[in-house]
């Protein structure tokens, strides 16, 4: 037996081992999306603030991460192929260590872009919500939304920027960078204990033995096939329109509500409340994915997001603010659940790598224009009004396609919904 060969380890002595990757899966998630989005929208006006520049090249960094990250993620499903989940998640998280551990010696905004575009975003892209949510889907086909809504729980969304803006108070913007990329070290005592597929220890996904797994693993849809799909695209669409306004209100809410005349501390914990009710947002849009139909819940998300971001039309009281945060915080929190099923259900678990990363490619004009976008605005007219206002119409399209996807999905029986 050679030194690379797996050894067979018996069901009967591991147990089902899928929660715990939902684990691995969630720290992982977390360190890349919580430490880069949860600091940034602190950080921003400090990093305008040092380069003396205007807001929309201080806010480009953040978008320099999910431009570069939605035009490689359809890399990671080939990659993945040639190499194993653990080596990407361990070089992600190195990259993304190295990344902010430079950025204090960044001497010019070019040079602190720079750093964004050669090591952040890679970093962001190989630990983040790609692998993560591939690990987890590949352990789960029942229970698929509440496997995802666990790993996409925002829990350092809402404690990093309380701490960023703490630790910028006390030690200033070198100091929390580099605190920064010294979290992204966190994963690596995970890394020995990560399985890529259940098959490789002699397990199943969750649920395979379900009529709908045995159908819809059959095979492996071309890229052709796939390309000229309209769920596709119209899910793209949507998709972009729902996660483009996440982006815009990371990176400009503490902005926004300081313009109101709040003060950092308090627009820091509205992005912190933000976070928090994320992570309950996560759990339940993934269990109504579940539940009623991964369509009805994107398509409700986005119709309470519309409704809500109405507040930010006119200056509003500080309790108007805190509602906006937890309903708009717990809506951001459960999209990637819900997508994540819908993606299963419209093309089979079997093309959910490849598909998520299409999408999330073809999603970039969304995800990374709608922060520029917004600076820009902001720069011409003095206001953030014009920009909330198409977001506003853009979620209400949103539903529409959600709940006309739905029509196309084919569900569960109500048997295998009700297993525990």
């Amino acid at each position: 037996m050679s030194v690379r060969q797996r050894r067979p380890t018996p069901k009967v002595e591991r147990g089902f081992l899928g929660w715990r990757m939902v684990a691995i899966a969630a720290v992982t998630q977390n360190v890349a999306v919580g430490l880069t989005f949860g600091s940034f929208g602190t950080l921003v006006l400090a990093i305008e603030q040092r380069f003396a520049t205007t807001r929309t090249l201080s806010a480009l960094g953040i978008s320099l991460v999910i431009l570069l990250y939605s035009l490689s993620a359809p890399l990671i499903s080939p990659l993945l192929a040639r190499t194993s989940i653990r080596r990407v998640l361990t070089i992600g998280a190195l990259l993304g260590a190295a990344g902010y551990c430079l950025l204090p010696l960044a001497g010019s905004i070019g040079q602190f872009l720079a750093i964004f575009a050669l090591l952040i975003s890679p970093g962001f892209l190989l630990l983040g919500v790609l692998p993560s949510n591939i690990l987890a889907s590949n352990w789960f086909i029942r229970h698929q939304g509440r496997a995802l809504g666990f790993v996409t729980m925002p829990v350092f969304v809402m404690l990093v920027p309380m701490i960023s803006a703490w630790a910028l108070h006390h030690f200033g913007l070198d100091r929390v960078l580099i605190g920064i990329g010294i979290a992204h070290l966190l994963v690596l005592p995970l890394m020995p204990f990560v399985i890529d597929r259940p098959e490789q220890i002699g397990q199943h996904p969750l649920g395979h033995e379900d009529a709908i797994a045995r159908t819809e693993t059959r095979q492996m849809l071309p890229w052709k096939a796939l390309l000229t799909n309209p769920s596709l695209w119209l899910l793209t669409v949507a998709v972009g329109i729902v996660v483009g306004g996440g982006v815009l209100k990371a990176a400009h809410m503490v902005p926004l509500v300081m313009g109101q005349g709040w003060s950092l501390e308090e627009a820091s914990f509205l992005f912190a409340v933000s976070g928090g009710t994320g992570v309950l947002g996560a759990i339940a849009f993934g269990w109504l994915a579940d539940r009623l139909g991964p369509g009805h819940a994107l398509a409700a998300n986005s119709v309470v997001q519309g409704l809500v971001w109405f507040i930010f039309l006119q200056p509003a009281p500080y309790w108007l603010l805190v509602v906006d945060a937890v309903v708009v915080g717990a809506c951001g929190g459960g999209i990637a659940a819900a997508q994540g099923v819908l993606l299963t259900r419209l093309f089979g678990p079997r093309n959910f790598a490849q598909v998520i990363g299409l999408v999330t490619m073809f999603t970039v004009p969304f995800t990374f224009g709608a922060a520029p976008l917004a600076s820009a605005l902001f720069d011409a007219t003095g206001s953030y009004w014009t920009p909330i206002a198409l977001q506003i119409g853009g979620f209400a399209f949103a539903a529409a396609i959600f709940l006309l996807l739905e029509r196309q999905v084919p569900t569960l029986s109500s048997t295998t919904e009700r297993r525990t």
